[in-house]
Protein backbone atom coordinates (compact mmCIF):
# COMPACT_ATOMS: atom_id res chain seq x y z
CA UNK A 1 0.00 0.00 0.00
CA UNK A 2 1.52 3.18 -1.15
CA UNK A 3 1.39 6.54 1.50
CA UNK A 4 -1.62 8.57 0.69
CA UNK A 5 -0.92 12.39 -1.00
CA UNK A 6 -1.04 14.22 2.45
CA UNK A 7 1.14 11.44 4.20
CA UNK A 8 3.29 11.83 1.51
CA UNK A 9 3.44 15.31 1.42
CA UNK A 10 4.42 14.83 5.12
CA UNK A 11 6.86 12.56 5.16
CA UNK A 12 8.72 14.65 2.34
CA UNK A 13 8.34 17.61 4.13
CA UNK A 14 10.00 15.91 6.96
CA UNK A 15 12.68 14.59 4.46
CA UNK A 16 13.48 17.90 3.56
CA UNK A 17 12.86 20.38 7.02
CA UNK A 18 14.63 17.47 8.83
CA UNK A 19 11.77 16.55 11.39
CA UNK A 20 11.11 13.82 13.45
CA UNK A 21 7.92 11.80 12.54
CA UNK A 22 6.22 9.13 14.71
CA UNK A 23 4.96 6.32 12.94
CA UNK A 24 2.11 3.49 13.87
CA UNK A 25 2.81 0.61 12.45
CA UNK A 26 2.32 -3.19 12.38
CA UNK A 27 4.74 -5.95 12.86
CA UNK A 28 4.48 -9.71 13.73
CA UNK A 29 1.73 -11.48 13.74
CA UNK A 30 -0.78 -7.98 13.73
CA UNK A 31 1.16 -6.14 17.16
CA UNK A 32 1.34 -1.86 16.68
CA UNK A 33 3.94 -0.11 17.49
CA UNK A 34 4.52 3.63 17.52
CA UNK A 35 8.19 5.07 17.49
CA UNK A 36 10.00 8.10 16.49
CA UNK A 37 11.82 8.21 13.10
CA UNK A 38 14.22 10.64 11.58
CA UNK A 39 13.49 10.09 8.04
CA UNK A 40 16.41 10.65 5.09
CA UNK A 41 15.46 8.31 2.21
CA UNK A 42 11.52 8.32 0.50
CA UNK A 43 11.99 5.92 -2.41
CA UNK A 44 11.24 2.30 -4.06
CA UNK A 45 13.15 -1.09 -3.94
CA UNK A 46 13.88 -3.14 -6.69
CA UNK A 47 10.42 -5.08 -6.60
CA UNK A 48 8.35 -1.13 -6.38
CA UNK A 49 7.83 -1.42 -2.60
CA UNK A 50 7.70 2.17 -1.30
CA UNK A 51 10.04 2.94 2.28
CA UNK A 52 11.35 5.34 3.97
CA UNK A 53 14.63 4.73 5.45
CA UNK A 54 15.53 6.07 8.59
CA UNK A 55 17.68 6.38 11.68
CA UNK A 56 15.75 5.13 15.43
CA UNK A 57 17.15 7.53 18.19
CA UNK A 58 15.96 5.32 20.34
CA UNK A 59 17.89 2.05 19.33
CA UNK A 60 20.57 3.92 17.85
CA UNK A 61 19.59 2.00 14.16
CA UNK A 62 18.80 2.66 10.73
CA UNK A 63 16.08 1.05 9.01
CA UNK A 64 13.99 0.79 6.17
CA UNK A 65 10.21 0.85 6.79
CA UNK A 66 7.96 -0.28 3.85
CA UNK A 67 5.42 1.45 3.98
CA UNK A 68 2.59 -1.10 3.30
CA UNK A 69 3.24 -1.96 7.11
CA UNK A 70 2.28 2.06 8.36
CA UNK A 71 -1.16 2.81 10.02
CA UNK A 72 -0.50 6.47 10.73
CA UNK A 73 2.43 9.08 10.23
CA UNK A 74 2.38 12.28 12.40
CA UNK A 75 5.14 15.14 12.39
CA UNK A 76 6.46 16.10 15.66
CA UNK A 77 7.91 19.09 16.72
CA UNK A 78 12.04 17.99 17.15
CA UNK A 79 14.74 18.36 14.81
CA UNK A 80 17.54 16.33 14.02
CA UNK A 81 21.06 15.89 12.59
CA UNK A 82 22.38 13.79 10.43
CA UNK A 83 25.52 11.79 11.91
CA UNK A 84 28.28 12.08 9.65
CA UNK A 85 28.70 8.14 9.88
CA UNK A 86 25.13 7.84 8.47
CA UNK A 87 25.06 5.86 5.47
CA UNK A 88 22.76 3.51 2.97
CA UNK A 89 23.98 1.03 0.65
CA UNK A 90 21.25 0.29 -2.11
CA UNK A 91 20.92 -2.21 -5.27
CA UNK A 92 20.95 0.02 -8.29
CA UNK A 93 17.52 -0.33 -9.26
CA UNK A 94 16.24 1.49 -6.08
CA UNK A 95 14.51 4.93 -6.82
CA UNK A 96 14.63 7.93 -4.48
CA UNK A 97 12.04 10.33 -4.55
CA UNK A 98 13.10 12.53 -1.96
CA UNK A 99 16.67 12.02 -0.20
CA UNK A 100 17.86 14.93 2.75
CA UNK A 101 20.53 17.42 1.28
CA UNK A 102 22.83 16.61 3.80
CA UNK A 103 22.67 13.11 3.99
CA UNK A 104 25.88 12.37 1.05
CA UNK A 105 26.73 8.48 2.09
CA UNK A 106 24.22 6.63 -0.23
CA UNK A 107 26.57 3.55 -2.33
CA UNK A 108 25.57 1.45 -4.85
Amino acid sequence: MRLSKQENELVKNAILKKREIEINFKYGLGNELKIPFHPLILGEDTMQYEFIYAYLPHSNIYYKLFTDFIITIVETRNSFEIPENAEYRNAIEEEHYIVNDDFKNIWS
